[in-house]
């Protein structure tokens, strides 16, 4: 595996907590070069990968200080879901116009959706219409709100469910490739795949130990096959309900996990401050390791590849984005 240094990005005043870069969905030109940063106290960045540029920091009406947990493009339109570890989500209109520009983000004009949960699991966009997010874990463990009612809480995964018994919190969730079905990863260690048009139950459901999943990534090529990265120090492939394969390291903590878009390059963030690259392919190799790269000096809290290139950018409690090329 090759990887090639590309540059460090500098400029948030803490830690980088999440990251994304953004879809080609947005417009006739390529957005897939734009990425978008958020820290720990709050400040969402816009950058141009390519150019290693700031475009323009999102000015927030709410003027929240509470870390962000996630940043999710919306679909079909310019807009931003922002996340925060208050539970507080805010859209952000990002502006009409060329997206190579600074006009793509209008940096005022964000509006309170609502204020669900208060874990450190962020909402995911499911379609143009319906995004999902972590509910309070009594009445609901992972909530449906849909757009088009206002962003009302339309349905949700049911915690008093037989399959929920010791499963604790929600740690982590993301929407499987194709749509139809997300996946979640629970504070006691378990993997589950939800229908979305029956939330009563987990379609799956496997047990990758008993330390929490903080991290999961559906494979790009569907067919039920997830990556789980946990508090302890391995990370999981699953297929339906049992684990597949597991690879350790001699630290604990892999805080984030994500499939290249081709499904053949794993990338894990990792509490040591390592990027480690693996093997995606499906078989014998898969989480063979690849490469560890050591270019962070802090916790490695967020990585994301490019939809479109071979860049991986990968965001730090150190404040750093790095952007490299892996082949």
């Amino acid at each position: 595996m090759e990887s090639g240094f590309s540059s460090v990005l500098r400029g948030h005043p803490s830690g980088v907590s999440s990251l994304s870069f953004l879809p080609t969905t947005w417009s006739e030109d390529d957005t897939a070069h734009l990425l978008v940063t958020g820290d720990s106290v709050g400040t969402v960045r816009l950058w141009d990968a390519r150019t290693e540029a700031l475009i323009s920091q999102l000015e927030r009406e709410d003027s929240s200080t509470w870390p962000v947990i996630s940043i999710q493009p919306s679909h079909g339109e310019p807009g931003l879901y922002i996340h925060s570890k208050g539970g507080r989500v805010v859209y952000a209109n990002v502006a009409t116009g060329d997206a190579r520009t600074t006009s793509v983000v209008s940096l005022g004009g964000t509006k309170n959706i609502c204020k669900i949960g208060n874990s450190f699991c962020g909402v995911r966009v499911y379609d143009p219409n319906i995004i999902l997010g972590p509910g309070d874990g009594v009445a609901r463990e992972v909530v449906v709100l849909d757009k088009r009612e206002g962003y009302k809480i339309v349905d949700g995964s049911d915690p008093s469910s037989s399959h929920s018994d010791g499963r604790g919190l929600l740690m982590s969730l993301e929407v499987a490739t194709g749509g139809g079905s997300f996946v979640t990863g629970s504070e006691a260690g378990h993997v589950s795949t939800w229908d979305m048009r029956d939330l009563s139950e987990p379609v799956f459901m496997a047990q990758t130990g008993t330390k929490p999943v903080l991290s999961v990534s559906p494979s790009p090529r569907g067919g039920d096959v997830l990556i789980a990265g946990t508090a302890g120090n391995q990370v999981h492939a699953t297929y339906l309900n049992r684990v597949v394969k597991s690879a350790k390291m001699s630290q604990e903590g892999y805080a984030c996990v994500r499939w290249r878009h081709d499904g053949k390059v794993i990338a894990a963030g990792c509490w040591d401050g390592v990027l480690r690259l693996f093997d995606g392919r499906r078989g014998a190799s898969i989480l063979s390791r690849l490469d560890s790269l050591q270019e962070h000096v802090d916790q490695v809290s967020s990585v994301a590849f490019s939809p479109v290139s071979n860049v991986l950018a990968s965001g730090s409690k150190d404040g750093s984005v790095v952007l490299r090329a892996v082949y």
